[in-house]
């Protein structure tokens, strides 16, 4: 069985600025996600496990309370 993983994307596009640390390059993640589906693809993978945090910030109003 073939397993691939893919782990906290960490997506914040939504949000206005850009990071302090270079290092973080959420606002790529779509372009990154994208690529690493299409080399995927090509591994045809039995199993796809998508861990971690997907989101930095949640875009939606969470119901008060």
């Amino acid at each position: 069985m073939r397993i691939a993983h893919i782990s906290d994307l960490h997506m914040r596009w939504n949000l206005e600025g850009t990071s302090e640390l270079p290092q973080r390059r959420s606002r790529e993640v779509p372009g990154i996600l994208k690529a690493t589906v299409e080399a995927l693809q090509d591994l045809k993978p039995d199993l796809l496990a998508v861990t971690g945090d997907l989101l930095d910030y949640p875009t939606w109003n969470p119901p008060p309370g």
